[in-house]
């Protein structure tokens, strides 16, 4: 069984500091600043301020990939729009466009689009954003991939 500890820091100079640690299997520890890559596969929309604490994209069945990602931004921004979060490379990109919904919390409902160049777009459905600044969102979801 997995376990995921994730610390986040906050410093006077709003320096942000990361700490995964992963249990038993391996342990995997990220400090930050936190690279623009933290995986090979992802890579965060760091012009429009998109930052990855962790991203996993695993192939789950042979035609379905898992993917679980912890992004963070500084700024408020309109979520209710698409937002370019950052691109999937590689095998994990979908022959055909894919669009999850997903759950946060309850009432929170959120929509991954996934382009059929990798691109990645986050919008907000129903409910409301997290609070605080930077905002953290996770989002982990399953899609098809033949």
């Amino acid at each position: 069984m997995k376990q995921l500890l994730i610390t986040i820091y906050f410093s006077a100079t709003a320096a942000v500091v990361f700490s995964v640690n992963i249990l038993p299997v391996k342990q995997f520890y990220v400090t930050g600043p936190i690279p623009a890559t933290t995986s090979g596969i992802f890579t965060p929309n760091t012009s429009d301020g998109f930052t990855v604490a962790s991203s996993y994209l695993h192939q789950d069945t042979p035609d379905s990939v898992e993917f679980e990602l912890i992004l963070y931004h500084n700024s408020n921004l309109d979520w209710a729009s698409e937002q370019w979060i950052g691109t999937i490379d590689g095998s994990y990109i979908p022959v055909n466009e894919q669009q999850v919904i997903y759950y946060l919390l309850p009432n929170d409902s959120w929509n991954l689009r996934i382009a059929t160049d990798g691109k990645c777009y986050l919008s907000l459905t129903r409910g409301v954003v997290p609070p605080g600044n930077p905002v953290i969102l996770p989002v982990k979801i399953k899609y098809k991939n033949d």
